[in-house]
């Protein structure tokens, strides 16, 4: 939800100040999904973010008070929302069990909390069962200090010093947390970011809010580059999880699968999404493409990374002339295929 703002902000204005408070947070982000997914795999669970029932869907509803969460321009409403998921929470609510049954994170009142809870979980298995609750081989599958990708202080995650440690350090960067008073992190929370920039009136590009890419196939010129991106965005997201549950002796293919983020990122993701958001939609009256963040399913009969280059192969064909576009096919080529797998 928070990529998105990073590159819709008008280029060359004040509000710049605002996209490098998004993309420090982006980093802090990237961090805390990192660690939730070595923490599982450090207790033998298998870390899911490919596939209809783990990625993200727009509009949904998260936490017990069902704060809505959209794909949408920088606007004071968006920010909002983000406070009141990054929030703290000081008085327990009574809780309905139908909203705890429908809603993502439901029985919880902030995500603070939710790390809060892995935390005191993490300790009562420790008291009755000691260290064998970690997976002492699965440090090899855990991403490390050495993948300068994800910003800050990561590491695997072997026992609960290093679990409690790291929970500790989500919180603290602002998930739900209070303020940072007499932390070692610095800086502002992500709530009190969230709470100042609610109050700005940024100049944003008109996108379209929760663009599903498939209602504009066949009635937008940038649909190709639309599902370029969604295809770039889904492989992203498989890479990750492939790291934590890859279990084979190849080491070369291990490494390989950790060069995938960099040109995902950097080089394929980021120009589609500063490209999307300057195209006119004819379909919607006065909005823009921007980067939709749909999950694209890629064939079990043929090559994932073959399927990938037609798409980008496409999406470029539809605009020769783009120069954000020129750059994507070569970075591209030299991703690793997760058909190798």
């Amino acid at each position: 939800m928070y990529l998105i703002d990073t590159d819709n902000a008008q280029p060359n204005s004040p509000e710049q100040g605002a996209v490098d408070d998004i993309r420090h947070i982006i980093g802090q982000e990237m961090l805390h999904l990192v660690i939730a997914g070595n923490l599982l795999t450090a207790v033998r669970g298998r870390p899911q973010l490919y596939g209809e029932a783990y990625a993200p869907k727009y509009p949904s509803e998260i936490l017990y008070e069902g704060v809505l969460m959209t794909l949408a321009p920088a606007r004071p409403y968006q920010f909002e929302n983000f406070v009141e998921v990054e929030q703290p929470v000081h008085d327990k609510i009574e809780q309905d069990e139908t909203l705890i049954k429908t809603r993502t994170l439901a029985q919880y009142e902030s995500i603070g909390e939710f790390y809060e809870s892995l935390k005191d979980g993490l300790k009562k298995l420790h008291t009755r069962i000691g260290d064998d609750i970690f997976d002492a081989d699965s440090a090899k599958r855990q991403w490390g200090e050495n993948d300068g990708w994800f910003e800050g202080e990561l590491s695997s995650i072997t026992d609960l010093k290093t679990a409690e440690d790291k929970l500790s350090l989500i919180i603290e960067q602002g998930e739900g947390g209070p303020p940072l008073t007499g932390s070692k992190i610095a800086g502002q929370s992500h709530y009190e970011t969230f709470k100042r920039l609610s109050e700005l009136n940024l100049k944003v590009h008109k996108l379209a809010p929760n663009p599903n890419t498939k209602q504009f196939e066949g009635r937008e010129k940038s649909y190709p580059a639309m599902l370029a991106f969604d295809a770039a965005y889904s492989y992203l997201l498989w890479t990750i999880e492939t790291v934590w549950t890859y279990a084979g002796p190849d080491e070369s293919k291990k490494q390989k699968l950790r060069k995938n983020i960099g040109p995902l990122m950097f080089s394929t993701m980021k120009p589609l999404a500063k490209f999307l958001v300057h195209q006119d939609l004819q379909t919607i009256k006065k909005k823009r493409a921007g980067p939709p963040f749909n999950l694209y399913i890629f064939s079990t009969s043929t090559s994932p990374l073959g399927e990938l280059k037609a798409i980008i192969s496409d999406a470029v064909a539809a605009y020769p002339d783009s120069a954000e576009l020129k750059g994507i096919p070569a970075a591209v080529n030299g991703l690793f295929d997760l058909g190798d797998i």
